[in-house]
């Protein structure tokens, strides 16, 4: 029989192939009797299962990581498709290719990556650019960065999400610090392509995705502050406030103690930065749960336990990823945008001739003023 994928099986359909066994552990029901917690894995998404009989002697037939030939139908759990299992048996390595069995970024990672450069080319702050450039001197983190997913199940959990949600993460950012002016962009842009990297160390993503031990003894908002702290040891002259500013961005970006910052936001760019963060990991996720569909043909998606709700499909149906990376506007930042004059009370406006008038008029241009709008939505010049 063909192994269907994950994202195909629905409801009292039979599991019935190879899946890599990305989760595995023994629990204990109210009574006392041992069952299996698996998660099955492939390309295409993630199933939770579960063995009732037989746990202890099925578990000893696999590990977690492995490949395996599971046997056993779908079933409707919560509102949440669930796999219950009758057997479980590990696949011969030699036999199977586990990176076949991880989802993968939809984009093509070496354009991300030139993309990305092109960011990092284009900053205006000096300080701001070498240290980037001397922690991504390092072959072996590039191709770690390039593979790494940016999480194991909540947001861009796919070889190459990370260097996908650092580079929306970038987009975003020069998107909005233009409205924001005396914010400083390049520390925000800083802040979105490190914020996560020590990722790339937390989590281990060969064969299956997992903590590392390092992840579980330091973490990723840590082991960023780290990279960014011997990079800057090697570029004498550093400025010590700027040293500073940049590792807040990277400890506070989970923005409360609770989410496991060691410290909270206490700069714009620290602020900006966890709420553009925050923004892009929800509206993936939400995303995640939408293009799945139904799974039971009503309005709704499954419950996403990460945000504590289901989300409503409508008349649309199931949405669709974009399959290009999405381009930057034509403006290039805040440094680059036109300010407006600064009024001199003083002075009364000139006098506007009837030609002049009828210049405008004819351009579409207010009299006595220009056709750009302020932040009020009105156009300048005018009361």
């Amino acid at each position: 029989m063909k192994r269907r994928n994950i994202e195909e099986l629905r409801e009292q359909d039979l599991a019935d192939g190879t899946y890599l066994i990305a989760r595995k552990s023994l629990a204990t029901t109210k009574h006392g009797k041992p069952y299996l917690k698996v998660k099955l894995q492939d390309r295409t998404g993630e199933l939770e299962a579960r063995v009732w009989d037989n746990a202890d002697a099925i578990s000893a037939q696999f590990n977690e990581g492995e490949v395996a030939r599971v046997r056993g139908t779908v079933e409707s759990f919560a509102g949440t498709l669930q796999a219950k299992l009758d057997d479980i048996r590990a696949v011969p390595a030699e036999d199977v290719d586990p990176s076949a069995f991880l989802p993968v970024t939809r984009h093509s990672v070496e354009e991300m990556w030139d993309r990305l450069q092109a960011v990092i080319e284009d900053m205006r702050d000096p300080w701001v650019k070498k240290v980037l450039r001397k922690i991504f001197d390092d072959e072996d983190l590039q191709a770690r960065f390039k593979r790494a997913p940016a999480a194991m199940g909540i947001h861009h959990p796919w070889i190459g999400g990370l260097l996908e949600h650092v580079l929306s993460l970038v987009y975003l950012a020069k998107r909005v610090c233009p409205h924001y002016p005396h914010i400083d962009e390049d520390q925000v842009v800083f802040g979105a392509i490190m914020h996560d990297l020590g990722k790339i160390y937390e989590l281990s993503y060969e064969t299956s995705f997992n903590y590392t031990d390092e992840g579980r003894l330091v973490g990723h908002l840590v082991t960023g502050a780290i990279l960014t702290d011997r990079a800057v040891r090697e570029l004498e002259g550093f400025p010590r406030e700027l040293e500073l500013r940049l590792k807040h961005i990277l400890l506070a970006h989970h923005g409360t103690y609770e989410f496991g910052s060691p410290k909270i936001p206490q700069t714009l760019e620290a602020e900006l930065l966890h709420r553009l963060d925050d923004m892009d990991s929800k509206i993936t996720t939400m995303t995640q749960y939408l293009e799945k569909g139904s799974s039971d043909g009503s309005n709704w998606t499954e419950y996403a336990r990460s945000m504590g709700r289901s989300f409503f499909i409508g008349e649309k149906g199931p949405i669709q990823w974009a399959d290009h990376v999405v381009e930057l506007p034509a403006e290039g930042g805040a440094a680059q945008a036109t300010p407006p004059p600064k009024a001199d009370k003083q002075t009364k406006p000139a006098p506007v001739s009837e030609k002049s008038a009828s210049k405008n008029k004819a351009a579409g241009t207010p009299a006595g003023g220009d056709d750009t709008l302020d932040l009020f939505g009105r156009r300048r010049g005018s009361n």
